[in-house]
């Protein structure tokens, strides 16, 4: 099989990368994909062992002579070294790298043929996720602490802007339909040019929502909030609306971590180098996502979600919200 190469090397035993013909080692040069037990991936697996033989041992590793290289290896079965592997496949004039694995020293020697028998397993970034996230990590610090007030409803803002000779009115305008947040006066220092001298803006707000109808009656959409009739009627659709400050759900939570962040923070804590990309949660997402009905609707109400503990949750109209800087997840448990 002179078109499929075998590389073999062992950062931890400071023994360099060695290239091997793939029939040297006794190997078919075949792989099969197989279901990951813990995920949805399937995983590239060698279908057959390899067979280091003694003779095959290269003189860059440690040893005068092949038996000495031999026995090397053989002191080494009682540690927990790796060996990394890469197969290539001479294509287009020139190798490849198709598949990337590693071994331990947990291998079946026979001092009598004098060879090596392994399964190499692929390592990928996944494997290096897998060896580590069942690490219990403290996720407290993780900023920025959230309170959450989850919408169940349109979220609209709305502005009025007016200008005047003279220092703005404290007292905002009325905005039917609509709930004050905050004003905004600048002096624009015209000098009186066209009768300006200030600029006014007032910013409002308000949660619109449908609700229903009883015969001819239209009914609010819950009876926790002050809604106020908007438009529509009965028959048809009556649409509500309400000041956010009073309305969303009937309580607020305290002390949470956005999912997104925790979720990135569990990953680097890995140390497997690796950035989150989502669709699906709208974290970097890369416009890759298929077109469904799943998706559509996680765009709706899977893009700003919120993690609390559970006894902030319990406890939501407490004075104090939990300050025991201990809160530990596993990236597994996560995903």
């Amino acid at each position: 099989m002179t078109d499929v190469r075998i590389k073999i090397g062992s950062v931890d035993l400071s023994l360099p990368v060695a290239t091997f013909d793939a029939a040297t080692l006794g190997w078919d040069g075949i792989t099969t994909y197989k279901p990951d037990q813990d995920s949805r991936t399937y995983r590239s697996e060698f279908k057959s062992d390899i067979i280091i033989p003694c003779s095959a041992i290269p003189d860059t590793w440690p040893g005068d002579t092949v038996g000495e290289r031999f026995q090397n290896l053989l002191d080494e079965e009682t540690g927990c070294a790796i060996f990394e592997v890469a197969v290539e496949v001479y294509c287009g004039g020139s190798w490849v790298e198709v598949w990337t694995g590693e071994f331990d020293t947990n291998w079946r020697s026979d001092r009598d043929t004098k060879t090596i028998t392994v399964r190499p397993k692929q390592a990928d970034p996944f494997t290096c996720i897998k060896n580590n996230w069942g690490e219990s990590v403290n996720i407290f610090d993780v900023p920025p602490v959230t309170l959450t007030r989850p919408y169940n409803a349109v979220y609209e803002l709305d502005n009025v802007v007016q200008y005047s000779e003279t220092e703005c009115d404290p007292t905002p305008p009325t905005n039917t339909g609509f709930c004050y947040i905050e004003g905004s006066h600048q002096a624009l220092n015209y000098g009186g040019a066209n009768g300006i001298d200030w600029s006014c803006g007032w910013l409002y707000h308000r949660l619109k929502k449908n609700g229903t109808c009883s015969g001819a009656t239209p009914v609010p959409p819950d009876d926790y909030n002050t809604w106020t009739l908007l438009s529509g009627g009965c028959p048809g659709t009556p649409v509500y609306w309400t000041c956010p400050e009073s309305a969303r759900l009937v309580y607020s939570f305290k002390n949470g971590r956005r999912f997104d962040e925790v979720l990135q923070f569990l990953l680097d804590q890995t140390g497997c180098g690796l950035t989150v990309v989502s669709d699906f949660f709208g974290i970097n997402g890369d416009n890759t996502a298929p077109s469904n009905s799943a998706y559509d609707r996680a765009a709706d109400v899977l893009q700003d979600l919120i993690i609390h503990q559970k006894s902030d949750v319990k406890r939501h109209d407490a004075t104090e919200v939990s300050k025991e800087p201990v809160w530990n997840m596993k990236l597994r448990d996560l995903l």
